[in-house]
């Protein structure tokens, strides 16, 4: 009867300590630059797990206040998560790295506040087909940012006449 609890004491114990779930949050942080009249804001990675670099791919990383670029290594603190850049005040470029390479869809904006071009990168390498496909890509994006756009003005509106039905005195 012991042997048998124990097997089976065994058996639950490995079996949860196989099933857990390893932490996969890394740690960043936010670092923001200034840059004549241009502010970049990025996240870098501060875990200092070696990365495998390949000698195709370009790394983007953060050393002594400046953010450099390499192809095949890299030698700082890797560019990891949301990467922004504002001109006067509006927003230019968009983007995200992981582990120093540029990855998912990345926007550039004209002056005027319209789209210039999308690119989608996987791996670090933009993907052909999205160039042949900007326009359709831009009209998605766009019919997307305008549905937002709608939603809060809806929204918008239905608070101000909320507040304008509070605000009226009631009559008796």
């Amino acid at each position: 009867m012991r042997l048998l609890l124990l097997i089976l004491l065994i058996i639950i114990n490995t079996g949860t300590a196989f099933g857990q779930k390893r932490g996969t949050a890394e740690k960043t942080r936010e670092v923001v630059l200034n840059s004549g009249d241009s502010i970049i804001v990025a996240n870098i990675l501060l875990d200092e797990k070696r990365i495998k670099t390949e000698i195709k791919k370009t790394y983007y990383w953060y050393f002594s206040g400046k953010i450099s670029h390499n192809t095949g290594d890299f030698s700082g603190k890797l560019l990891n998560g949301k990467y922004q850049v504002f001109v006067q005040d509006k927003l230019v470029l968009s983007g995200n790295f992981e582990d120093g390479i540029k990855t998912g869809r990345w926007i550039s904006w004209h002056a005027n506040g319209s789209i210039d071009k999308i690119f989608i990168f996987k791996d670090g390498i933009t993907d052909s087909a999205s160039k042949d496909n900007n326009r359709h890509t831009k009209e998605k994006h766009l019919k997307k940012v305008r549905k937002e756009q709608e939603k809060k003005r809806i929204i918008n509106l239905f608070n101000k006449k909320t507040i304008q039905k509070e605000d009226k005195p009631v009559q008796q």
